[in-house]
């Protein structure tokens, strides 16, 4: 999968909970949104790789690609639970792929 976190909280726990959204890359408007899960056992081993991909920062208009998966929870629905994370992808808005320098 492939998003843009728009929102990024991280709870006393450690779990990640994150907003990922994609948008029109020319009217910039939204096009799908997906709420995400990663489980603090998961994050403590990946939130370096967001650090140190984005300048230091882990949070929302950073974009990203990563493996997930999906799972129904009787109570809580449908919940995207990300697994680990390409930290080649995860450049933000400063990185080269924002820049030009990426052949997307």
């Amino acid at each position: 999968m492939v998003g843009e976190i728009s929102e990024l909280k991280v709870n006393y726990s450690g779990h990640c909970y994150l907003e990922l959204v994609e948008k029109d890359p020319d009217s910039q408007t939204l096009k799908a949104k997906a709420r995400a899960t990663i489980w603090s056992s998961v994050f403590r081993m990946i939130q370096p790789l967001f650090r140190n991909n984005n300048q230091g920062k882990t949070g929302s208009g950073n974009e990203g690609a990563g493996e997930s998966y999906v799972e129904f929870h009787e109570l809580y629905g449908l919940s995207l639970n990300i697994t680990d994370i390409e930290p080649s992808y995860t450049l933000g808005e400063t990185g080269p792929a924002k820049a030009g320098g990426d052949d997307r």
